[in-house]
Protein backbone atom coordinates (compact mmCIF):
# COMPACT_ATOMS: atom_id res chain seq x y z
CA UNK A 1 0.00 0.00 0.00
CA UNK A 2 1.30 3.43 -0.92
CA UNK A 3 1.51 5.63 2.17
CA UNK A 4 0.49 8.70 0.16
CA UNK A 5 -2.85 7.29 -1.00
CA UNK A 6 -3.95 5.42 2.11
CA UNK A 7 -6.15 2.36 2.21
CA UNK A 8 -9.07 3.92 0.31
CA UNK A 9 -6.82 5.26 -2.42
CA UNK A 10 -5.22 1.85 -2.88
CA UNK A 11 -8.67 0.20 -2.93
CA UNK A 12 -9.91 2.73 -5.50
CA UNK A 13 -6.86 2.19 -7.72
CA UNK A 14 -7.30 -1.58 -7.58
CA UNK A 15 -11.03 -1.29 -8.34
CA UNK A 16 -10.38 0.98 -11.34
CA UNK A 17 -7.75 -1.43 -12.70
CA UNK A 18 -10.13 -4.38 -12.34
CA UNK A 19 -13.07 -2.57 -13.98
CA UNK A 20 -10.84 -1.27 -16.80
CA UNK A 21 -9.42 -4.74 -17.43
CA UNK A 22 -12.94 -6.16 -17.38
CA UNK A 23 -14.09 -3.57 -19.90
CA UNK A 24 -11.23 -4.38 -22.25
CA UNK A 25 -12.01 -8.10 -21.99
CA UNK A 26 -15.74 -7.47 -22.50
CA UNK A 27 -15.18 -5.12 -25.42
CA UNK A 28 -12.95 -7.44 -27.39
CA UNK A 29 -14.76 -10.65 -26.43
CA UNK A 30 -18.32 -9.45 -27.05
CA UNK A 31 -18.56 -6.15 -28.93
CA UNK A 32 -15.74 -6.73 -31.42
CA UNK A 33 -16.62 -10.43 -31.82
CA UNK A 34 -20.16 -9.56 -32.91
CA UNK A 35 -18.84 -6.48 -34.81
CA UNK A 36 -21.69 -4.41 -33.35
CA UNK A 37 -23.94 -4.12 -30.33
CA UNK A 38 -26.75 -6.62 -30.86
CA UNK A 39 -30.32 -5.33 -30.97
CA UNK A 40 -31.36 -7.50 -28.01
CA UNK A 41 -28.61 -5.98 -25.83
CA UNK A 42 -29.81 -3.61 -23.15
CA UNK A 43 -27.91 -1.45 -20.71
CA UNK A 44 -28.57 -4.09 -18.07
CA UNK A 45 -27.10 -6.96 -20.11
CA UNK A 46 -24.09 -4.89 -21.18
CA UNK A 47 -23.41 -3.83 -17.58
CA UNK A 48 -23.88 -7.41 -16.37
CA UNK A 49 -21.46 -8.70 -19.00
CA UNK A 50 -18.93 -6.02 -18.10
CA UNK A 51 -19.14 -6.93 -14.41
CA UNK A 52 -18.82 -10.63 -15.21
CA UNK A 53 -15.68 -9.99 -17.26
CA UNK A 54 -14.42 -7.72 -14.47
CA UNK A 55 -14.82 -10.60 -12.02
CA UNK A 56 -12.78 -12.79 -14.37
CA UNK A 57 -10.14 -10.04 -14.59
CA UNK A 58 -10.07 -9.83 -10.77
CA UNK A 59 -9.38 -13.57 -10.55
CA UNK A 60 -6.54 -13.35 -13.09
CA UNK A 61 -4.99 -10.26 -11.45
CA UNK A 62 -5.26 -11.84 -7.99
CA UNK A 63 -3.57 -15.01 -9.23
CA UNK A 64 -0.85 -12.93 -10.90
CA UNK A 65 -0.21 -11.11 -7.62
CA UNK A 66 -0.28 -14.32 -5.58
CA UNK A 67 2.21 -16.15 -7.80
CA UNK A 68 4.20 -12.95 -8.50
CA UNK A 69 3.87 -13.20 -12.26
CA UNK A 70 5.65 -10.27 -13.88
CA UNK A 71 6.32 -11.41 -17.43
CA UNK A 72 4.24 -12.19 -20.48
CA UNK A 73 5.33 -15.86 -20.66
CA UNK A 74 4.37 -16.20 -17.00
CA UNK A 75 1.00 -14.64 -17.76
CA UNK A 76 0.43 -17.10 -20.61
CA UNK A 77 1.34 -20.02 -18.34
CA UNK A 78 -1.07 -18.77 -15.68
CA UNK A 79 -3.83 -18.28 -18.26
CA UNK A 80 -3.31 -21.81 -19.57
CA UNK A 81 -3.57 -23.22 -16.04
CA UNK A 82 -6.74 -21.23 -15.33
CA UNK A 83 -8.30 -22.26 -18.64
CA UNK A 84 -7.88 -25.88 -17.67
Amino acid sequence: MDSRTGIWGAWLQRTIKILASGYVLFYYSEIVFWARIKTEDTLQTITGGWLLYSFAAWIVLAMMAHFRVNSFPGFLSLAACLAG
